[in-house]
């Protein structure tokens, strides 16, 4: 069965939706890793205030038929070191999505974007995904 994948930059009418997709996320895959009383207490529209007043912030969402599948939010490095450089600060499925390969198709997505915007400073730019204290740095090689 085919499904319909689109990829849609969020604008602050979307914030309260993709807010809600990085709660139900969080709720579902930090189970057993961090105290079920916090996941409890993480309410849907928990990131809409970060999302609406951090600057520099693009926020892209996933559908699927046209319903709500995921999100990821990325930015230009904030570490010192990378300032040329994109960072992916998040990127969140709703579970009933997870191991279908959407997160891969959302990622390549970003990367696609970020690749765009910083690749044109040189021959590499690097994409910075940052996932709590874990960081990982991936050369893009531009095509030109």
């Amino acid at each position: 069965m085919a499904v319909d994948l689109a990829f849609k930059r969020a604008e602050q009418g979307d914030y309260a939706e993709v807010s809600a997709i990085l709660a139900q996320s969080w709720r579902w895959a930090y189970r057993g890793i961090l105290e079920q009383g916090f996941l409890d207490s993480i309410k849907d529209d928990r990131w809409v205030e970060f999302l609406q007043k951090t600057e520099g912030l693009t926020v892209i969402m996933l559908t699927v038929d046209g319903q709500p599948a995921g999100a990821s939010v990325y930015r230009r490095s904030a570490n010192s070191d990378f300032t040329a450089d994109g960072e992916v600060v998040c990127l969140y499925l709703l579970p009933e999505h997870a191991g279908k390969g959407l997160g891969r198709a959302l990622l390549l997505h970003v990367e696609e974007l970020l690749a765009a915007v910083y690749g044109e400073k040189g021959d590499e730019s690097r994409t910075t995904v940052v996932s709590g204290s874990l960081v990982i740095r991936k050369s893009v090689k531009n095509c030109d």
